[in-house]
């Protein structure tokens, strides 16, 4: 009987065991990574279209006929990412349900880079008929004297539970401060 009692409990072990994957995993980090670029760019292209689209910008653009959230959105996508580095990974909590409470310090590194030939580039190529509009643009750009130049580090929080099969996982990542440069 005792050792009938041992296997029962030992089952039952078993099968309360959730499967975990783990803070650090690399597929992991490599995700949390490309949420927290995709979270800092939404924000900085937000904050950079609601400065930029105002007069007398917006009246400038409307009347070269061009969408002003258009162009910038364009122009911001044609820059380069900043390198994220994912570090100082650790595990807060586990539940019951297999998902893993993780947390992290994430750094954003830009390139030295001074964006001014830049954006010379870009408005040259997308106003080629309009030299009114393209040297206004140009000079605008140029007197806010955009660069990148560092690196902007936050801490973030994210989960991570494997799907019902095994093979796949889900990250919900919160970034406890975004970073402005």
């Amino acid at each position: 009987m005792k050792n009938f009692f041992s296997v029962i409990i030992f089952t039952q072990l078993l099968t309360s065991c959730a499967e975990y994957i783990e803070c650090g995993d690399e597929d992991v980090t490599n995700l949390v990574a490309e949420i927290a670029l995709d979270i800092l760019n939404d924000h900085n292209n937000e904050l950079v279209l609601s400065g930029a689209c105002i007069q007398p910008t917006y009246g400038l653009l409307m009347l070269a006929g061009i969408d002003c959230r258009d162009i910038f959105e364009d122009f911001f996508s044609s820059l380069s990412s900043p390198s994220v580095n994912v570090k100082g990974i650790r595990t807060l909590s586990k539940s019951d349900n297999g998902k893993n409470f993780c947390a992290a310090q994430i750094d954003f590194t830009y390139q030295n880079k001074n964006l001014n030939p830049e954006i010379t580039n870009f408005f040259t190529q997308k106003l080629p008929d309009n030299k009114t509009v393209r040297d206004n643009m140009i000079k605008q750009f140029h007197a806010l004297e955009i660069s990148f130049n560092d690196t902007y580090s936050t801490s973030a929080e994210f989960d991570v539970q494997l799907t019902d099969k095994g093979d796949e996982f889900y990250v919900s990542l919160t970034l406890n401060e975004i970073p402005e440069p």
